[in-house]
């Protein structure tokens, strides 16, 4: 092996022979006629969208060569098999055996240490491809679409599995059982089982509920297998640098785990092991050519003064923790005045947490009409959280939770990729529509957001004034050097930016002037009663007035009846938005609307 290459995980035979590699084919669904329809859809790609194959196939660049050079999807460095493998796709010849065979070969190019890293070069860029080539040619044949990529999504499914297998196999080798870090019910018997010994013996224990708030955006970014990767990097820092032999490492959620401190001479242990574990964890994870840096919070409760059972040591933990995100040095050791104002945010973000990994939440869409012609040219995507036991949550209150939890970025990234999902099914039936998403100032702080979209543009096929990102005018108070190089970024991309519930903040005309703006969204407070309060109506023109000197559109939101309508149009506005012209509506009801409806 020369050495340029990824180390393999072992020398001579490979980590999973063809055997493996058919098992986990055959479990992920990858049967004949799935390989059938993965080779008529290279084929397809090859023949009708050659750009997305990119300079590796010289023939097809020369067939595309009138229309100019396009920007491939494929990078250099990937891995030999993976190449032969996509080669053998475009040409529509992939068999069973060779297929099993390049895969075989290809688990020898993952470096079990690095598995994120092989992901990045060879099955990112894969799925890439697959899908915005299943979008491209299939763009008239919704079912053959659909069957493409869920062909696609078992193969890609089954890669990762892959990943997985060598990754684990590489684990048994050099790790006891007694290191795996256990999942929830297996740690809390190993709580309850040290407790015991500290009821008996009278020595101390304490417990650190870790939310390490990284891994949620590596999935949103890069994917859940490799999110898993970094956890796995993560749990081996806390193992080698901040835990004893005899103390436990447990599994509570996505972002979150539990430290057991066995046997602490005193408080102020569990206090310097908090302070390690943040030292540990700001060191910033490397994933392909980003760094992402987390941002934990740790709560501190002592066995026995805090509980004396595993539900009511990690529940104080875990309350500590809710308020130590808002502590300077994001550490909180429990008190009792922590818990009565935490407890009713304590369940909403239980029930939130429970949304997010049931796929529970919901986008409704509010049309956008241009007043020129009353036709829906845009929409904007509200979320909606209906839960069996809160009943229907506030956006508000879902996104104040989600804030609190440390649950944004899942949020977020679901939000993104849901709104642009739909985008793309909405111009494939006809309604050739922008979709509006509203993003936080500590979304647009968020350094992997642009790689993010871009990822989520090219996965639907679509350009990216296809998205319009709305920021509220209070976002902007204080705005940072990272805000500004996140518009920068999502300038570059073709994404629109408006500044929405203008005329309600306190921010300066500066930002109006020197942000990258394309949209002004005026407030309805002034919209909803212009007709009314003449004073409003002003307001309103000077608005007006104020964007499309500084070119920008507007929108105004709020619009209840016919003489608003009319009075907005006399006044030059753009586009209108508020129950007048359509209430929110689930995704089949509002494309039905938009290509059912009459000009308003």
């Amino acid at each position: 092996m020369s050495g340029n290459q990824p180390l393999a995980v072992h020398s001579g035979e490979p980590p999973l022979g063809a055997g493996t590699i058919a098992r986990l084919l055959g479990e992920f669904g990858l049967d004949e006629p799935a390989l059938e329809r993965l080779n008529a859809l290279g084929a397809a790609i090859r023949r009708e969208a050659p750009d997305l194959l990119g300079a590796g196939h010289r023939e097809a660049v020369l067939a595309h060569a009138e229309s100019g050079f396009h920007t491939a999807l494929l990078p250099a460095g990937m891995s030999e098999p993976q190449k032969m493998l996509i080669e053998s796709l475009s040409r529509g010849a992939l068999g069973w055996k060779v297929l099993e065979g390049l895969l075989a070969r290809w688990a020898t190019t993952v470096n079990a240490d690095e598995p994120a890293e092989r992901i990045r070069r060879d099955c990112v860029p894969l799925e890439e491809l697959l899908r915005a080539g299943a979008l491209r040619v299939h763009a008239g044949d919704a079912a053959a679409c659909a069957e493409a990529l869920a062909a696609a999504g078992r193969f890609l499914t089954a890669q990762f599995a892959i990943v997985a297998a060598v990754a684990a196999e590489a684990g048994r080798a050099a790790r006891s059982p007694a290191e795996l870090m256990p999942d929830y019910a297996p740690f809390v018997e190993q709580l309850r089982a040290r407790l015991a010994e500290r009821a008996a013996d009278g020595k101390l224990l304490a417990v650190l509920y870790v939310d390490c708030g990284v891994i949620g955006r590596i999935d949103g970014v890069w994917g859940f297998h490799v999110g898993d990767a970094v956890r796995g990097r993560i749990f081996g820092r806390m193992r080698s640098e901040v835990l004893r032999e005899r103390d436990l490492l447990g599994e509570i959620g996505r972002d979150e785990f539990a430290c057991v401190l066995d046997t602490i001479q005193s408080p102020g242990v569990a206090m310097l092991a908090a302070q390690k574990t943040l030292r540990t964890l700001n060191i910033p994870v490397r994933v392909a050519e980003s760094e992402i840096y987390a941002r934990p919070a740790i709560g501190i409760a002592h066995f026995p003064e805090h509980g004396e059972s595993p539900a009511s040591l990690l529940q104080r933990a875990k309350i500590a923790c809710i308020v130590a995100r808002d502590e300077i040095d994001r550490i909180a050791v429990y008190s009792e005045p922590q818990e009565k104002p935490h407890a009713t945010s304590l369940i909403y973000e239980n029930r939130l947490r429970a949304a997010i990994e049931q796929g529970a939440l919901e986008l409704v869409y509010q049309p956008q009409v241009r007043l020129s012609d009353r036709r829906v040219v845009a929409a904007e995507s509200l979320l909606r959280w209906r839960d069996s036991e809160l009943g229907i949550v506030p956006p508000s209150r879902a996104i104040a939770v989600a804030e609190s939890a440390g649950l944004i970025n899942e949020v977020t990234w679901w939000v993104l990729n849901s709104a642009l999902r739909q985008c793309a099914e909405f111009r494939f039936r006809g309604a050739g529509l922008r979709i509006a998403v509203n993003l936080s100032a500590n979304n647009l702080r968020e350094r992997d957001l642009p790689d993010f979209i871009d990822r989520a543009l090219r996965t639907w096929g679509l350009p990216g004034d296809a998205l319009v990102v709305e920021v509220t005018e209070t976002a902007l108070l204080g705005a940072t050097e990272e805000i500004r190089a996140a518009f920068e970024r999502l300038k570059a991309l073709g994404v629109r930016l408006a500044i929405d519930d203008f005329g309600t903040g306190y921010s300066s005309m500066n930002y109006l002037a020197t942000m990258p703006f394309d949209e002004m969204k005026i407030d309805l407070s002034f919209v909803s009663d212009m007709a009314r309060v003449p004073a409003h109506e002003r307001i309103v023109r000077s608005l007006v007035d104020l964007a499309h000197n500084l070119g920008l559109a507007v929108v105004a939101e709020g619009v209840e009846d016919e003489s608003v309508a009319l009075r907005l149009a006399a006044l030059g506005c753009d586009r209108m938005q508020g129950y007048y012209v359509g209430k929110p509506l689930d995704p089949e009801g509002f494309v039905a609307a938009c290509l059912s409806a009459a000009p308003l």
